[in-house]
């Protein structure tokens, strides 16, 4: 279910979105930090949110109020891509889900 970027969720949060520098799109990531960059701040904790809120499914993810762009090309956040949340733990975007870094 799409989350209208208006529907704030209830605990807010500051997680971080790192794209890949050179991405390859495969489920084992690159070696974090150095392959990264951190492309935005995303006021929520919840993965999938996020991961809606970073691609231009109908908009441009980069216009959004609960989306604040930092830097880097800012494209759809994708598999091999890390959110790391307000906590610290990390997250790897895989072709089916998040793993836990």
């Amino acid at each position: 279910m799409f989350v209208e970027e208006t529907e704030k969720p209830e605990v807010f949060t500051m997680s971080k979105v790192y794209h890949a520098i050179k991405p390859d799109f495969r489920d084992e990531g690159q070696s974090f930090p150095d392959d990264y960059e951190m492309v935005a701040e995303v006021d929520s904790n919840d993965l999938n949110h996020i991961y809606e809120l970073t691609n231009h499914i109908f908009r441009d993810w980069t216009t959004g109020g609960l989306v604040k762009p930092v830097r880097g090309h800012l494209r759809s956040t994708s598999v091999g891509d890390i959110v790391e949340l307000e906590d610290g733990t990390r997250h790897l975007c895989q072709g089916m889900g998040w793993k836990e870094l």
